[in-house]
């Protein structure tokens, strides 16, 4: 609720709501880095949309090209990950496949809207709200991995 009262303030509640859509449906399937506290979640969270919103984006639309090799490379990186099986996730080994697969299937799906937005010449404001979901996705997928939040089963 407080990333769509932001997206109301920043006058961008159509982009943000793209960006949560995105955000969520791979993040609710792959995981991705947790920290210890809501509150610290929740200021994160807050803080990393605030600063795409006022500074990353008109950098990322200003380099559309860059923005759209570092989306390829998010892409890729999580369809070879696929899935942090985090402790709160806690899954066996058939819930961390289907999970594997189905964030694999979430992204690819989501990489074909946004060539097909592209293609369609959507505003590139909406483009790049929905490939930073994708990059923060992949962004916290890494994390995971590299602090090591991965439970093995």
């Amino acid at each position: 609720m407080a990333i769509i009262l932001l997206g109301i303030y920043f006058q961008k509640i159509i982009p943000t709501f793209f960006f949560l859509v995105f955000l969520l449906e791979i993040k609710k399937r792959s995981g991705g880095y947790h920290v210890d506290k809501f509150i610290t979640c929740f200021l994160v969270t807050i803080g990393i949309y605030s600063i795409f919103v006022i500074l990353l984006l008109p950098i990322m639309l200003q380099a559309i090209n860059v923005t759209y090799a570092i989306l390829a490379v998010s892409i890729i990186i999580l369809e070879i990950i696929g899935a942090v099986n985090h402790p709160n996730m806690n899954w066996n080994i058939e819930e961390y496949k289907r999970s594997k697969k189905m964030s694999r299937t979430v992204v690819a799906l989501e990489g074909i809207v946004i060539i097909c937005f592209i293609y369609l010449g959507v505003c590139l404001e909406l483009i790049v709200f929905m490939a930073f979901a994708v990059i923060l996705s992949a962004l916290l997928l890494l994390l995971a991995k590299i602090s090591k939040q991965e439970v093995f089963q």
